[in-house]
């Protein structure tokens, strides 16, 4: 009894294989390279020599299509990078730069308390950069700025 079940269940998984259809056999094999797309082709019992032809066939179709799809792109993005670099330099302007500062509580001369609050300064006023630069250029102009002592 185990062993006719074991037949039937091999021969039905078989006769799956065999009748799945060149295609959905191609969306398998996509999942490994183009050399071992075609090894299991070549190795596959269930296809005849023409459907091994005709899927091997298909791949290659598949590929160039990939290829000429990549080869355009990167003709297209060294093109758009050659007008980028043909362009006059564009002069831009760093943003002002604001500095948050914290007033402590404190005591006036008339005995109010003033509470800790927030004040916002700003110390420069940005410039103006054309051409290369890097950012450490940048970094390096800013100014450390200390407390005043009472």
């Amino acid at each position: 009894m185990k062993k006719l079940f074991a037949l039937i269940i091999s021969t039905v998984l078989l006769t799956g294989c065999a009748i799945q259809s060149p295609e959905a056999k191609i969306k398998y094999l996509q999942q490994n390279t183009l050399s071992q797309r075609i090894e299991g082709i070549l190795r596959n019992p269930n296809l005849t020599e023409e459907q091994k032809k005709r899927l091997i066939l298909t791949l290659f179709a598949q590929k160039r299509k990939e290829w000429s799809a990549q080869n355009i792109y990167t003709k297209e993005k060294a093109k758009k990078l050659a007008e980028m670099l043909s362009l006059p330099a564009t002069p831009l302007h760093t943003p002002p730069k604001i500095i948050r500062v914290l007033i402590l509580p404190w005591v006036d001369k008339e005995g109010t308390f003033h509470g800790a609050h927030y004040v916002y300064m700003q110390v420069d006023s940005g410039q103006w950069i054309l051409g290369s630069y890097t950012l450490q250029n940048l970094e390096g102009a800013s100014k450390t700025l200390t407390p005043l002592e009472r």
